[in-house]
Order: structure tokens, then sequence, then C-alpha cells
């Protein structure tokens, strides 16, 4: 960042910091009438091998990996990271304030801090790509991102879906740093953080493609100038210690590469390895429940084409706020329809919602997906880089590419695995969280071409003034509403 950036980063931080300490607040709020057996995902039993939670106190217990087949146990075939990193708060905590021994709900405050981290890095993306003077803009979709729904939901669940959010995040942040920079401290903490990320969940994996891109593009960028170094390139020869000639500055990007791989590969993968090499787990394994209440969420009987071109106007009946399940009279088959409503609500069906609760959640899906959809179509926009900073001052065309390859990316993951295993609680927003990444700078896209038009940009800051508001509202409300599950 520049001195005349960090000028504007500095006197235009205060807006910013109300929102995510608004943010802070109501998400605090949440976790602290959420318990660890409440809207927790497989959360499980202390001390046994059932769930996330057992898993937890299974590093409390014995502070060792699990010396058996990690398929035998429920969720213990997740890389270690997340319930190590819990064990040893409650551990440390435990030790300090002796009178909350036992007390396994302290745990939440790790997902809350990922949460945090993220949605700082978030806006720190947002900042670097917006033009100057467009702080409303950034301003605006900084408060779409800090109050989701999903994100204030994932404030509290014990499981590892917050920490490789922020991990897988943290990464293409820092890879964004390298790109304009050529940094030997971005490059690792990039390979950090993307082998940590595959350690804490296998998703992380996602980041690898805008990663490459972003790799790949620098080194083809550098190899093709004919005039060098460019403006483009300044980050990189000073990383180079000036050396500005072009066989010096290759081979200085291919060893950055080089140790990016020595760094990321190890880390990420050795869970991995370990499990086939001494049980036979497959890389690809994922648990497939097939008894109990999963047969009535069952949707392999369904042909992928009607699954996929089901676009009933039922779907968004006020009655079928919630994804609707077999046993009601509609039933949610699609799954981008099923990524939009557990955006809003997960995949709870809220049977113990009061008509307040049920009506705030519809505000919510329908203005939250009506925003969404409209970032979406100004895509190609973004790519086009309309509504971005000056191409003279920073060439951000290959990162443009990176984000909508990374959206794609997503939403062929979510479809697949939607499709394997055809399931109602596998179309859930979860497993594609950092997608609000994209939304946002789609989101972001749209908002700065149509700033200009008062009679448009109103009622948009208006709607999402009203979504913030009503989310805020909504777990307000929700207290002692929430069942276990």
């Amino acid at each position: 960042m520049n001195n005349k950036s960090q000028t504007i980063f500095k006197n235009k931080i205060i807006i910013p910091l109300l929102i995510m300490l608004a943010s802070m607040a109501i998400r605090a709020f949440y976790v602290s009438y959420i318990s660890i057996y409440q809207n927790q995902h497989d959360g499980g039993v202390p001390y046994s091998l059932q769930g996330h939670v057992g898993y937890i106190t299974w590093f409390l217990e014995d502070w060792r990996l699990p010396d058996f087949d990690v398929r035998t146990a429920d969720q213990f075939w997740h890389p270690p990271l997340n319930y190590a990193l819990s064990a040893l708060l409650l551990k440390t905590v435990w030790a300090i304030f002796p009178s909350t021994n036992g007390n396994i709900e302290i745990a939440q405050l790790l997902p809350y801090l990922y949460v945090t981290v993220a949605i700082f890095l978030i806006w720190r993306v947002l900042f670097f790509l917006a033009k100057e003077g467009d702080e409303l803009i950034v301003n605006l979709t900084l408060a779409f991102v800090a109050f989701q729904p999903g994100l204030i939901i994932r404030s509290a669940m014990l499981n590892n879906d917050a920490l490789v959010l922020m991990l897988s995040i943290l990464a293409l942040g820092l890879a964004i740093q390298w790109y304009y920079s050529g940094r030997w401290g971005a490059m690792i903490g990039c390979a950090l953080s993307f082998g940590l990320a595959m350690m804490s969940k296998k998703s992380g994996a996602i980041v690898a493609l805008p990663l490459a891109m972003l790799f790949i593009g620098r080194f083809v960028g550098i190899f093709r100038r004919k005039n060098f170094p460019s403006d483009t390139d300044k980050g990189i020869n000073e990383a180079a210690k000036g050396k500005d000639n072009k066989k010096n500055i290759i081979t200085h990007v291919l060893i950055q590469f080089a140790v990016f791989l020595i760094i990321a590969a190890p880390i990420g993968l050795w869970w991995y390895v370990r499990n086939y090499a001494l049980y036979g787990v497959p890389f690809d394994f994922f648990w497939n429940i097939k008894n109990g209440w999963e047969y009535e969420e069952y949707l392999g009987n369904i042909p992928a084409l009607t699954r996929i071109t089901d676009f009933d106007p039922g779907h968004f009946y006020y009655a079928n706020t919630y994804l609707q399940y077999k046993t009601n009279t509609f039933q949610d088959i699609n799954p981008l329809i099923a990524l939009w409503k557990s955006a809003v609500s997960d995949v709870w069906s809220w049977t113990y919602e009061n008509n307040k609760i049920k009506k705030l959640s519809y505000i919510l899906l329908i203005s939250r997906t009506l925003l969404v959809l409209l970032g979406t179509l100004f895509i190609p926009v973004f790519v086009a880089g309309k509504g971005q900073k000056d191409k003279k001052e920073n060439d951000t065309l290959l990162l443009r590419v990176s984000f909508v390859s990374l959206f794609i990316a997503l939403l062929i993951s979510y479809y697949s695995f939607c499709f394997r295993y055809p399931y109602v609680w596998t179309m859930d927003y979860r497993y594609i969280e950092i997608i609000i990444m994209c939304d946002a700078i789609f989101l972001m896209t749209f908002l700065a071409r149509i700033k200009r038009f008062k009679v448009i940009m109103i009622p948009v800051t208006l709607l999402i003034a009203g979504f913030c508001i009503t989310s805020c509202t909504f777990f307000v409300l929700a207290k002692g509403l929430f069942g276990a599950y």
C-alpha cells in the first residue's frame, strides 16, 4: 500500500470500524445464548467419539491424534487443527481461571474471533479494489457482509467452518499482496494460510485455483513483457533487490513458487496421507450416513435435470421460507434455491418459530437473494474493470478473473457435492461460504455503477440498510426460540 493509500486508509476507517463493532456486538449476543448443544452441525457429545464436541474433548483427554480408522467415528475424519486449537484454548482458560474448569462453551470464543477476522479481511480486499472516493460503496458492501445471518450463526459453531473461512480469505488476501509487492513475507504467509486452511477442512483446497491463476499469471506476465520492468512489476523488482534483468526476476519468482509448495504441501496434505497410509482412508472420503432421519432428506430418486430446473414459484412462498423436506407438502430440491435459503437460516426447519421470526426470515431471504442476484448480473462489468481502480495505476485484470474463477469453481463444487450426496442437508451454504467474498465484490461493482443514478441508488441503499436491521432484529428476537440440533 503506497503512502497515498495509507493516508486514505487511516482517514476512512472510522465508519467501517463502527460497522464491524456493531457486527461483533450482535454476534456476541447470539453466542451468549446459544449453547454447544444448540444449532451445531453434528455437535455430538463431550468425551465420546461423536461429533465435533467429541473431537475437541478427545484432545482434552489425550492430546494425541486419533489412533484408529477415522471412518469409524462421527466427524473424526476432519483434519485436527480446529479441534486442537479449541482444546488448547480450553486447557489454557481452565488453568488460568479454575472456576471455569469443565465449561466447554468457552470454545465458542474461537469461531467468534475467526468470523470477526474474516469480515475484516473481506473489507481490506474491498478497500483495495474500490476507487478512491467510493467509501460509501465500500461501507454499504461491508455492512452487507458484516450482518450476514450465516456468519452470525457460524460465530457460535464449534465445527471447522469458521476457521477454514478465515484462513482461505487470508490466503487470498496475502496472494493479492504478493501479486503487487513480490515480498517474501506475503508469499510465505499465503503458503502457511493455504496449508492451514486444508489442515482445517478439505474444502480449503478450493482456493488453490485463484492462487494458481495469480501465481502463473504473474510469471507469464513478466516473461512476456517487452518493456521490463513496467509499473506493475515494481514490487517484484524491488523484492528481487533491484535486479531488473528479466532472467533474474523470473528466477526470483520461480524460487518463491517452489518455497510456496515446500511449505503448503506438507501442511495441507499430511493428514490425508497419514490416514491413507495407516488405514486406507481415501483422499476424497466423506461421511455418508445411510440410516435414521437422513432417509427423509434423500433426493437421489429425483433426476438431476429436474432438480436443477425446478424454479417453482412456491419455493419463495411465505409458507416455504425455510428449507422444506419430504415430510412437508412442498419439498426443496433445487440446489441453487437451497443455497439462498440456507444462507439466511441454515438448513434447519424452524418448527418452533413464531410469526415474527418467520416474517423476519422471509424479509432476509428476499432482500439477500435480490442483492446477490444484482451483484451476480454485474460479473461481466467486474471483469471488464468498470468501477475498479484505474488500470494505469493497478493492472487488476488477472485479479478480477481469479475471483470469478473462484466463484465458478465454488458453484461447480457445490453442485457436484449435492448430486454426489443427494440429501437436503448437503444443499447448505456453509460448504462454500467463502463465496460471500465474491458476492460482496460483485455487489460493490453493481453499487459503483449505479451510484450516479439516485433513483436506483437510494432504494438499493435502503434495501441494504433494511437487510442489516432485519438481521439484527431477527437474532435479538430469536433468543430462546432456537432449538437444539
